[in-house]
């Protein structure tokens, strides 16, 4: 799940469209901004096992690609 935040509102809301199934709840990734175009998200750790996946979420379109 992404969150936003608003900062001049200083409202939370749910960002990311998460329609693919591929992209799985994680705990300890990596995520980093470049260009302010886009999100890079790293590994990280589901409920079981370790993840060593990447996945590009574009923020204008709101879609996440592998």
């Amino acid at each position: 799940l992404l969150i936003h935040l608003a900062s001049e509102t200083n409202q939370w809301s749910s960002r990311a469209n998460l329609r693919d199934p591929a992209i799985t709840n994680r705990a300890a990734h990596s995520m980093t901004l470049v260009d302010g175009k886009y999100i890079y998200l790293f590994a990280g750790c589901p409920d079981n096992g370790d993840l060593n996946d990447m996945w590009r979420y574009e923020i204008a379109t709101n879609e996440w690609y592998v």
